[in-house]
């Protein structure tokens, strides 16, 4: 039976076997753990977390309103006194008392006594004695109220404390002086220390009490941060309800879990809006649902054995059969098609080994045709590839040695790269002699593509070439250009068809005619440039923006008409070690460098002048190599020219009269 019509029991599927093994794992174990887990673990967090922390957060919260209270009380009592009601003071009386006071209570860390202008007129401590306190700090609360609490570093002292200043009343209700005294944060410890001490979390629980503005007044593990606004206990502050009676929130916050309580007052002291954060990490917090995992985790140890147990046995019984069909499939990997293990199977296991038996045969057929496939295309792939390379026999005849036309007057350097075998772009360079005169003719030349097709293309440029410069002696670049582009376009055809249907290929291109007798050259470009070279400046000489064989004509060109003077030229009186660079667009559109971007034209005239000092033949080995270290591992993209030439002497050469240009010669 062929396993496209095998059909196999689902009692006896392999589906079922390993539906019903993962489902009896997930009711014998997953279901009863989650429900118990979470039952339980709810159950425990919430008696072990927030019934005790409400308690001594609330506790701790009492002690430090009873504390405050306490002091306030204290001071109300010394503000009754009459040493410091009465207007006839006595400053040693007054220190006299203030350091009974001081003596009596030691948490006091100083105690002062100034006047109704903030002069301090005595102190325990001896600080500041006749210097008038700044306005600010509790002195700007004392402007409105009777008493103030304020924490903040105190002048004297220099340290952080909890000022409790008291304004002094005669018997007419006149303020006449105002008692501080100065508790350290430190003291506040005192009020936590038997429930930092006591808890059952160690050295875990964090105590932190913050004012209304979110300031940091007290931290049992970072006291150095006090009077520091903190943006998460501000968040705190904010989420609290405003309320005058005591209120509690819990929640969790990131790895720890936050009690905060809002103090209530103490007697008649209705408080400060003070916030107590007690801060616990969640792992302590936990810890009994902690002890509940561990024991459903030891509880159902026994289980997971047994259910391992069962999956072994289970597996073993599913373990050869893979084992063999796994084997069957390296064999065929390995070119072994024609492997048969002949396995005795009733599941799909036995439609897996008949289907990937069947995939090999497939397989054979299919590779046995491939080969015979192959050896035909290496064979046409060597044709073609042979036929291209005699191709570029054919097209490297078709360039001038440069060597040749290097002299004691002239030096001539080309640099040409094409992309594949044969090139679309090349070089131009020959001697006419016209009326008597000698004048060189070099031309850089890019046309439409690369490789074959931009090869047949270099071949019709150059014949036209030929025919223009050598038969009809055409010496002026601009008609030279134009003649050029009439060619093309009866040699291709393109008047005759339809716009749709043109051909786009063409070619651009930058011709210098050099005349040495008259000391002159002359450019004209087809969407070509040429750079010039004199004394280390570099002078840019565009070409008309039009490619030759192209039909549509620029737009600030239409109504001049199509004719030589159709394109620019520039003609240069020479000099002695002038230079002239003509270039491809391959050359300055080539991608590389440590960000991988273009060359660029801007790039390649820095170049050009960067090395202007150097001799015209290191100059040029330069250029070329800072080219290539450019592109590096890059592919190439199109096809590369450049064409140097030097002026290195008129020695011997007598001038001809200038006013015979090389255009009004043709």
């Amino acid at each position: 039976m062929s396993p496209e019509t095998t059909k196999i029991p689902f009692l006896r599927s392999l589906y079922f076997k390993v539906s019903i093994l993962f489902v009896s794992v997930v009711l014998v174990t997953a279901v009863p753990l989650i429900v118990i887990t979470q039952s339980q673990t709810e159950e425990a967090v919430e008696k072990e977390i927030i019934s005790r922390i409400r308690h001594e957060s609330h506790q701790i919260m009492n002690g430090v309103d009873r504390f405050l209270y306490e002091r306030m009380a204290h001071l109300k009592d010394l503000a009754r006194e009459d040493i410091f009601r009465s207007t006839d003071r006595n400053q040693e009386q007054l220190l006299k008392r203030l350091n009974q006071v001081h003596e009596d209570y030691s948490l006091y860390e100083s105690l002062s006594f100034f006047d109704s202008s903030r002069v301090r007129l005595v102190d325990t401590k001896g600080k500041s004695v006749g210097q008038q306190h700044s306005f600010s700090k509790y002195w700007k609360k004392l402007k409105n109220e009777d008493m103030v609490i304020d924490i903040s570093r105190s002048e004297s002292l220099g340290e952080v404390v909890m000022h409790f200043a008291m304004h002094v009343k005669d018997d007419e209700g006149h303020r006449v002086g105002v008692i501080v005294s100065r508790v350290t944060i430190g003291n506040l410890y005192q009020v936590f220390r038997d429930t930092v001490m006591e808890n059952n979390y160690g050295a875990g629980l964090n105590i932190e009490l913050v004012d209304e503005d979110g300031r940091l007044l007290f931290s049992n593990l970072r006291p150095d941060r006090v009077l520091e606004k903190d943006e998460k206990l501000i968040a705190l502050q904010e989420q609290m309800p405003q309320s005058n009676s005591a209120v509690s929130k819990f929640f969790r916050e990131g790895e720890e879990v936050v009690f905060c309580s809002r103090e209530k007052g103490y007697l008649d002291f209705v408080g400060n809006g003070w916030l107590l954060v007690v801060k616990v990490p969640e792992e302590l917090a936990f810890q009994a649902s902690a002890k509940l995992s561990r024991s459903l985790v030891l509880g159902a140890i026994p289980l997971v054995i047994l259910m391992l147990l069962a999956a072994l046995l289970i597996a073993r019984k599913f373990a050869k059969p893979i084992r063999q069909l796994s084997q069957m499939a390296e064999n065929f990997a390995q070119g072994d098609l024609d492997n048969d293990l002949g396995l005795r199977l009733k599941d799909e296991r036995k439609i897996v080994a008949e289907s990937i038996q069947k995939m090999a045969h497939d397989l054979k057929l299919r590779y046995n045709e491939m080969e015979g496939q192959k050896v035909k295309i290496e064979d046409q792939a060597n044709q073609i590839t042979s036929s291209i390379r005699y191709a570029q026999r054919i097209q490297s005849s078709l360039l001038t040695n440069p060597d040749a036309y290097n002299s004691e007057r002239l030096g001539l350097k080309v640099f040409y790269k094409p992309r594949d075998i044969v090139g679309g772009d090349f070089y131009y360079v020959t001697k006419v002699v016209k009326e008597g005169s000698e004048k060189l003719v070099v031309a850089s030349v890019d046309c439409t593509g690369h490789g074959v097709p931009g090869g047949f293309m270099t071949v019709i440029a150059s014949n036209l070439l030929n025919y223009y410069v050598m038969e009809q002696k055409v010496v002026c670049p601009a008609e030279l250009l134009y003649l050029l582009h009439k060619g093309l376009e009866r040699t291709l055809h393109k008047k005759e068809r339809d716009v749709k249907e043109r051909i786009e290929d063409g070619m651009d291109i930058g011709v210098v005619v050099l005349d040495m007798e008259r000391r002159t050259m002359e450019f004209s470009g087809a969407n070509q440039p040429c750079l010039f070279l004199r004394d280390g400046e570099v002078k840019n000489i565009k070409g008309t923006k039009f490619s030759l064989g192209g039909h549509v004509l620029p737009l600030n060109r239409v109504k001049e008409g199509f004719g030589p003077n159709f394109f620019d030229k520039e003609q240069i009186s020479l000099e002695e070690d002038d230079r002239i660079f003509m270039f491809s667009d391959g050359l300055v559109d080539q991608f590389g460098g440590e960000k991988n971007k273009k060359f660029g034209k801007k790039r390649f005239r820095h170049l050009v002048a960067d090395c202007s000092d150097q001799v015209f033949d290191w100059q040029f080995e330069s250029l070329v190599k800072e080219i290539q270290e450019w592109q590096g591992n890059e592919a190439q993209l199109d096809d590369m020219l450049l064409v140097g030439i030097n002026i290195k002497s008129f020695a011997g050469m007598q001038v001809v009269d200038e006013r015979h240009s090389l255009l009004e010669q043709a």
